[in-house]
Protein backbone atom coordinates (compact mmCIF):
# COMPACT_ATOMS: atom_id res chain seq x y z
CA UNK A 1 0.00 0.00 0.00
CA UNK A 2 0.96 3.42 -1.04
CA UNK A 3 0.47 6.94 1.10
CA UNK A 4 -2.57 8.85 0.71
CA UNK A 5 -1.21 11.70 -1.03
CA UNK A 6 0.15 9.57 -3.81
CA UNK A 7 -3.19 7.36 -4.03
CA UNK A 8 -4.67 10.86 -4.44
CA UNK A 9 -2.60 11.68 -6.97
CA UNK A 10 -3.33 8.42 -8.85
CA UNK A 11 -7.10 8.76 -8.44
CA UNK A 12 -7.08 12.17 -10.00
CA UNK A 13 -5.06 11.09 -12.83
CA UNK A 14 -7.80 8.23 -13.64
CA UNK A 15 -10.66 10.37 -13.16
CA UNK A 16 -8.94 12.85 -15.85
CA UNK A 17 -8.79 9.75 -18.70
CA UNK A 18 -12.28 8.52 -17.67
CA UNK A 19 -13.41 12.14 -18.36
CA UNK A 20 -11.84 12.37 -21.39
CA UNK A 21 -13.03 8.99 -22.29
CA UNK A 22 -16.29 10.22 -21.95
CA UNK A 23 -16.02 13.66 -23.70
CA UNK A 24 -14.97 12.13 -26.98
CA UNK A 25 -18.06 9.65 -26.91
CA UNK A 26 -19.96 12.13 -26.63
CA UNK A 27 -18.23 14.68 -29.16
CA UNK A 28 -18.90 11.97 -32.12
CA UNK A 29 -22.55 12.59 -33.33
CA UNK A 30 -22.87 16.18 -32.86
CA UNK A 31 -19.28 16.43 -34.71
CA UNK A 32 -20.36 14.17 -37.57
CA UNK A 33 -23.75 15.66 -38.14
CA UNK A 34 -22.46 19.22 -37.70
CA UNK A 35 -19.44 18.42 -40.55
CA UNK A 36 -22.21 16.66 -42.78
CA UNK A 37 -24.72 19.88 -42.29
CA UNK A 38 -21.59 22.57 -42.96
CA UNK A 39 -19.48 20.49 -45.43
CA UNK A 40 -22.50 18.43 -47.25
CA UNK A 41 -19.52 16.21 -47.78
CA UNK A 42 -19.25 12.55 -47.09
CA UNK A 43 -15.56 12.73 -48.10
CA UNK A 44 -15.03 15.51 -45.28
CA UNK A 45 -17.43 13.98 -42.91
CA UNK A 46 -15.20 10.53 -43.10
CA UNK A 47 -12.15 12.36 -42.38
CA UNK A 48 -13.49 13.49 -39.41
CA UNK A 49 -14.66 10.48 -38.09
CA UNK A 50 -11.04 8.72 -38.52
CA UNK A 51 -9.71 11.56 -36.69
CA UNK A 52 -12.39 11.23 -34.08
CA UNK A 53 -11.65 7.11 -33.97
CA UNK A 54 -7.85 7.48 -33.99
CA UNK A 55 -8.26 10.06 -30.63
CA UNK A 56 -10.70 7.46 -29.16
CA UNK A 57 -8.27 4.33 -29.67
CA UNK A 58 -5.91 6.75 -27.99
CA UNK A 59 -7.70 7.55 -25.12
CA UNK A 60 -8.47 3.79 -24.49
CA UNK A 61 -5.49 3.01 -24.73
CA UNK A 62 -4.35 5.12 -21.47
CA UNK A 63 -7.46 4.41 -19.97
CA UNK A 64 -6.62 0.60 -19.93
CA UNK A 65 -3.24 0.54 -19.03
CA UNK A 66 -4.08 3.56 -15.95
CA UNK A 67 -2.26 2.03 -12.68
CA UNK A 68 -3.69 1.98 -9.61
CA UNK A 69 -2.28 3.56 -6.97
CA UNK A 70 -2.67 1.13 -4.09
CA UNK A 71 -2.09 -2.47 -5.93
CA UNK A 72 0.10 -1.24 -9.36
CA UNK A 73 -1.78 -3.30 -11.27
CA UNK A 74 -4.35 -1.59 -14.52
CA UNK A 75 -6.89 -0.47 -12.79
CA UNK A 76 -9.46 -1.51 -15.74
CA UNK A 77 -8.21 -4.35 -16.66
CA UNK A 78 -8.48 -7.73 -15.46
CA UNK A 79 -7.03 -10.60 -17.56
CA UNK A 80 -8.07 -8.91 -21.19
CA UNK A 81 -10.83 -7.20 -20.32
CA UNK A 82 -11.51 -3.39 -19.59
CA UNK A 83 -14.60 -2.77 -17.79
CA UNK A 84 -15.15 0.79 -16.96
CA UNK A 85 -15.80 0.08 -13.43
CA UNK A 86 -15.88 2.75 -10.71
CA UNK A 87 -12.91 0.70 -8.48
CA UNK A 88 -10.05 -1.38 -9.47
CA UNK A 89 -10.31 -4.89 -11.01
CA UNK A 90 -7.81 -6.42 -8.66
CA UNK A 91 -7.44 -4.73 -4.99
CA UNK A 92 -11.16 -2.79 -5.27
CA UNK A 93 -9.74 0.77 -4.34
CA UNK A 94 -13.20 3.15 -5.08
CA UNK A 95 -12.38 5.92 -7.68
CA UNK A 96 -14.65 7.98 -5.52
CA UNK A 97 -13.96 7.53 -2.09
CA UNK A 98 -10.39 6.78 -2.75
CA UNK A 99 -11.07 3.32 -0.24
CA UNK A 100 -10.05 -0.51 -0.57
CA UNK A 101 -13.26 -2.45 -0.49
Amino acid sequence: MTDEPNIGVGLGMIRRRRWYFWLIIMVYLPATWSTLAYSHSYRITGIVFAIWFVLLCVIIVLLATAKCPSCGKYFHMRNASLSIYRSCRHCGLNLGTGKVG
